[in-house]
């Protein structure tokens, strides 16, 4: 995953670490709730909606809303106090990075301020607060690119160095004012050996079953044979903002015939707040907020209200127990200052709630939201780890040991890595479950400052054996208990791209096969047996796992797109995306048989 944590350093006397984009780390690796919110430029920053609603809230979303348009995933996170300039910061999760939103009251004062930053965007000059005659400069030292972008009241900062958002910026926000340009010097990267065959460069080109100004994909029926999504319009898309997701309509798609009908009976102005399900016996269910409905697809009789409808319940199981329910484990948060968090976590019986292990632990805020989380999760029916700490390292619950220090005592590591300390990252530790024997093994590695990670690490619980893995970046999700993936980040043609290198869980040593190059998205079939992954932006490759064998490749230009969902029986994969630059998303389906 992609996470940086930005040193400042204030002249030579005073050494700061802000939050500002791309300056925090990730709380990877539990699925993100993300605010997905699509939009473009014509209408994310426009003099015309400037000037209808400059708020700082309304800004905000208008900008995610266009960021999103050009294919990166967003989620606003915290607020930071004013740094040199006069707006406080928002912090906005791009992909995996941060970037830091400064609004201010009208165009003019964001453009006055703007020339206060130095062209290299390494310094910013502005007026002494003390005495108003003099300028006091401050020079921050950067461990990634730094841009500075300036449009209408907005100026948003990034840095770093990956293409995708640079690319997502400047369609959005124009050409930077100040800053550096990204260039990574081209080096030899060593890697397992691999008899994995590229692609072909040339591909057949697909044609979008749909276009639309954005889709969400609702899902397809039981028997593969109807594909269910929402398409927006402008005018869905205006009208709502500045909501997470837009509007649409309703459609259906026969994957056979290529037949496509739009249900104008089903048109929301919040597609979020619909839902669609699909019964056993052909019809299809569905719920928005004036009803719910059942019917057939691409039927000229209409859908017919149904006033008793209960959805199905999902019956989930209690986290907070073990595996066996004979121990539980209780976590509640007991203080908050400087943004660290504290908590105290107890392992008891669940019958009668002795305690038998408990632990007091810390974590940075800026890793995620705890409230309500365990901040881990049960290992086996006596062990319960928690993934990450401020200053001690991840920690496993025993009911027989109490608190193990997993880096100490399980990694024999002399000491424990803190974000706190000058370099900057801590370790976290994943666990990964065997398919083959039933025993638990954890994935360690860095969370922070990137460039300062050493080598993931990989502990088998049944042998106490402990791995130093080729690479620093672990790629998830994991392969369904049997494989492993990791991201090698290899450069090339001066940038930085995605390598996923794969391993068996149970085989130790250094039998790593490539299972893609410069990838942008992996998605996995139910009985895992195939993948679908886009690199390039543009190229969809269909194979069989983990052989390999290419069973369809085809080229979506001009649309980026990412797999979205297998049809159940695995014969059609959809993949969305847009135009970058335009208002413009493509809907694919693909037939692999």
């Amino acid at each position: 995953m992609s996470n940086a944590w930005q040193k400042l350093r204030l002249g030579v006397v005073l050494f700061l670490m802000i939050l500002l984009a791309a300056c925090q780390p990730d709380g990877e690796v539990l699925p993100p709730t993300l605010t997905t919110v699509p939009v473009v430029r014509a209408t994310a920053v426009s003099p015309a909606s400037a000037t209808a609603n400059t708020t700082p809230e309304y800004m905000l979303a208008r900008l995610e809303e266009a960021l999103h348009m050009t294919g990166l995933l967003l989620e606003t996170a915290d607020s930071s106090p004013p740094q040199s300039l006069t707006p406080p910061i928002q912090n906005v999760r791009v992909n995996e990075e941060f970037i830091a939103v400064r609004v201010y009251a009208d165009t003019a004062t964001a453009v006055s301020e703007a020339a206060w930053i130095a062209p290299g965007g390494e310094a910013i000059t502005n007026p002494d607060p003390v005495d108003p005659n003099s300028e006091v400069t401050v020079v921050y030292e950067w461990v990634a690119t730094p841009h500075w972008f300036q449009s209408e009241n907005l100026i948003v900062f990034y840095a770093g160095d990956t293409q995708s958002i640079l690319n997502g910026l400047e369609i959005v926000l124009g050409t930077q004012f100040a800053g550096r340009e990204t260039f990574y010097p081209t080096e030899s990267v060593p890697m397992p050996t691999t008899t994995a065959v590229p692609p072909e460069p040339e591909l057949p080109a697909a044609t979008p079953a749909a276009t639309s100004t954005y889709f969400l994909v609702a899902g397809w029926s039981p028997d593969s044979r109807w594909l269910a999504y929402w398409a927006s319009t402008q005018e869905d898309i205006d009208a709502q903002l500045p909501a997470t997701m837009p509007g649409g309509t309703l459609h259906f798609h026969e994957a056979i015939t290529g037949e496509t009908c739009a249900m104008s009976q089903f048109h929301t102005t919040y597609s979020r707040e619909a839902s669609v399900q699909w019964p056993d016996d052909g019809s299809v269910i569905v719920a928005i907020p004036e009803g719910t409905y059942r019917g057939r697809p691409c039927q000229p009789e209409p859908f017919t209200l149904l006033t008793d409808y209960q959805p199905p319940q999902i019956e989930q199981s209690d986290p907070a127990l073990s595996p066996d329910g004979r121990y539980r484990i209780l976590s509640a948060q007991t203080a908050s200052e400087n943004g660290i968090l504290t908590y105290e976590t107890q392992l008891v019986s669940a019958d009668d709630g002795q305690e038998l292990a408990a632990v007091t632990w810390q974590i940075d805020e800026r890793l995620g939201d705890y409230s309500g989380w365990l901040g881990g999760e049960w290992v086996s029916p006596t062990q319960f780890i928690i993934y990450e700490t401020w200053q001690q390292g991840p920690l496993l619950l025993d009911v027989d040991r109490g608190v193990v220090p997993i880096l100490t005592d399980l990694l024999s590591l002399d000491t424990i890595p803190s974000m706190a300390d000058e370099a900057g990252f801590s370790l976290t530790a994943r666990p990964v479950f065997s398919a083959e024997t039933n025993a638990y093994h954890l994935l360690i590695s860095g969370v922070g400052l990137e460039g300062n990670f050493p080598q993931a690490r990989l502990y088998h619980s049944e042998s106490g054996l402990v791995e130093t893995l080729p690479y620093t970046h672990i790629y998830w999700p994991l392969g369904q208990g049997t494989w492993i993936f990791l991201d090698s980040r290899p450069i090339v043609d001066g940038y930085e791209t995605y390598e996923i290198w794969m391993r068996r869980l149970e085989v130790t040593g250094n039998e790593w096969q490539l299972l893609a190059n410069d990838v942008d998205g992996i998605l996995w079939s139910e009985n895992k047996t195939e993948i679908v992954f886009t690199q390039r932006e543009t190229a969809v490759i269909w194979q069989s796992f983990p052989g390999g064998e290419t069973l369809g490749q085809w080229e979506t230009s001009p649309y980026w797109t990412l797999p979205v969902a297998f049809s159940p029986d695995g014969r059609f994969v959809v993949t969305t995306g847009n135009n970058p630059g335009e208002m413009k998303y493509g809907l694919f389906i693909f037939n692999g048989k």
